[in-house]
């Protein structure tokens, strides 16, 4: 008997190379679009949308690297989603 795995959120926040690919794999799943499809529309070799949504990426995970750091997060959201995003109590958004 298969299990399927708990889907991740489609949006929300994304702490890592992988979890971004997930959401990128989600995303394209949802558009019913193959890895080949996807990578023809953006140019690029499949083997490339393959290494992303695996989380492969070695400048992503720099990304991550350098938003942990300074404390930031990357927030996927669709783009049809209203966003507001508010500053933690005590801070001022400027």
């Amino acid at each position: 008997m298969q299990h399927d795995q708990p889907k991740t959120p489609a949006w929300g926040k994304v702490r890592s190379a992988s979890e971004l690919g997930q959401r990128i794999a989600d995303g394209r799943q949802e558009q019913s679009l193959t890895q080949g499809e996807l990578a023809g529309w953006l140019g690029v070799d499949r083997t490339t949308v393959l290494r992303l949504e695996a989380g492969k990426a070695s400048q992503i995970d720099r990304l991550f690297d350098i938003l942990g750091l300074l404390g930031l997060d990357l927030v996927v959201v669709p783009r049809t989603a209203r966003v507001v995003v508010e500053p933690p109590s005590g801070q001022s958004s400027t």
